[in-house]
């Protein structure tokens, strides 16, 4: 039972991209785009253009951003929903009820197990689920979504991925480091990933 070497994670990670994205895309394409969301994605157009031709100036195109981009993410708030569960029931239920191995996993001859070898908990699986795929923050957007205003959104939102982004870059690079290729999340939630 030894550990999965990293570009066997990153491998499985990317082919989990893959299958995730193409779930979400299929079950995100019937919902209708609203009045309200073409009218903010046609003006993030328009001020990019204006910004290029120099129509208006930085601080403007600022500020008139921060609503336009209010607007297109809250109009998708149900789509940003559905793929929290689509990542939730992948990595967590799926993987769960295959002993800690998730599609991408599976082709790389690799599991998730608990630190001392048995198998994973539904529990362990939510929390690197939460940790390393974004879902907390995205559920954490998706409420400062329904209760803050517009400006304070988009700098919320901002801060949630940068930190989001660290955390992942952390984990990569634990992964690569640390001799036995836990990342931040493995620490975390006690777990391991062996071949």
């Amino acid at each position: 039972m030894s550990e999965a070497h990293t570009l066997q994670r990153i491998s499985a990670y990317v082919i989990d991209i893959l299958i995730i994205t193409f779930i979400t895309v299929i079950l995100t394409s019937w919902i209708p785009k609203s009045e309200a969301y073409k009218n903010a994605v046609e003006k993030q157009n328009n001020l990019m253009e204006d910004l290029n031709k120099e129509d208006i100036n930085q601080s403007d195109y600022i500020d008139e951003l921060y609503e336009t981009r209010y607007i297109i993410e809250k109009e998708n708030i149900i789509e940003t929903s559905i793929i929290v569960v689509i990542n939730l029931g992948y990595f967590v239920g799926f993987a769960f009820y295959n002993k800690g191995q998730s599609l991408g996993k599976k082709l790389m001859h690799i599991r998730v197990v608990s630190n001392n070898g048995k198998d994973v908990s539904y529990l362990q699986l939510f929390g690197r689920t939460m940790i390393i795929h974004g879902c907390f923050t995205s559920i954490i957007s998706i409420i400062f979504l329904l209760f803050i205003k517009s400006n304070q959104y988009i700098y919320t939102v901002g801060l949630i991925g940068i930190i989001q982004s660290i955390i992942t870059i952390i984990a990569i690079v634990m992964m690569i480091v640390r001799k036995d290729k836990r990342g931040l999340h493995d620490l975390i939630c006690n777990t391991k990933v062996i071949e």
